[in-house]
């Protein structure tokens, strides 16, 4: 990615950023009532392109926060069906890292839901 008012440029695997990114966009849409909000904003700021995920769901709980991006952690009070294995925080993390950046777990002031936001930077 190029800014047009800057000479940084962001090198990524797009297939991973790409998966990464939606992991965090599915999670929100599992956990948000129908009819309610997800908000989605992406920013570009000094070298760093940052994905804000905020749900309307209920957040996370404060293991969720502790532990939500470690491999295989499911915050069972959280989960409806049998399709989940925890590890798509854990791959939004690890793909972050691998960019220069990393993935922060919140719960959200603006919609009372969880935020995740997951960034990656110039190298």
């Amino acid at each position: 990615m190029e800014s047009e008012n800057s000479d940084s440029v962001i090198s990524v695997v797009y297939d991973h950023v790409v998966r990464a990114v939606m992991n965090v966009v599915r999670n929100a849409a599992e956990h948000t009532p129908k009819g309610s909000v997800i908000n989605i904003t992406v920013t570009y700021s000094d070298g760093e392109l940052a994905f804000t995920v905020e749900d309307s769901g209920s957040g996370f709980t404060p293991e969720g926060l502790a532990h939500g991006t470690e491999q295989f952690f499911m915050d069972d009070s959280s989960r409806t069906g049998g399709s989940h294995y925890g590890i798509g925080l854990f791959f939004a993390k690890k793909v972050a890292e691998e960019h220069g950046g990393k993935i922060v777990l919140a719960n959200s002031n603006e919609t009372s839901g969880a935020k995740v936001e997951i960034s990656f930077t110039s190298q």
